[in-house]
């Protein structure tokens, strides 16, 4: 009586198993920025191929990183990169 329990459950577990699907996602396109006004929006088609090359090029602030002035007990950052 067990074996054919324990049989039941492994034939079940098979099925649901084998049934599963894969499912694969496909970007058929590569994600590029393009500069725009001085700041780098994303494109289909655009000319750079990371939004850190986009930043260098572009000219914009994208590329400072956030640094922070201590005044009066709180944190200021200065937005050049010179706190």
């Amino acid at each position: 009586m067990k074996k054919i329990f324990l049989f039941k459950i492994l034939i079940i577990t098979s099925i649901f198993i084998i049934s599963c699907e894969k499912k694969t996602i496909n970007n058929n396109y590569n994600t590029t920025y393009d500069c725009v006004n001085g700041d780098c929006e994303q494109s289909n088609n655009g000319e750079f191929s990371s939004l850190l090359e986009c930043n260098q090029q572009c000219g914009n602030s994208g590329n400072i990183l956030a640094s922070y002035n201590c005044i009066n007990d709180a944190c200021v950052d200065p937005g050049d990169g010179s706190g």
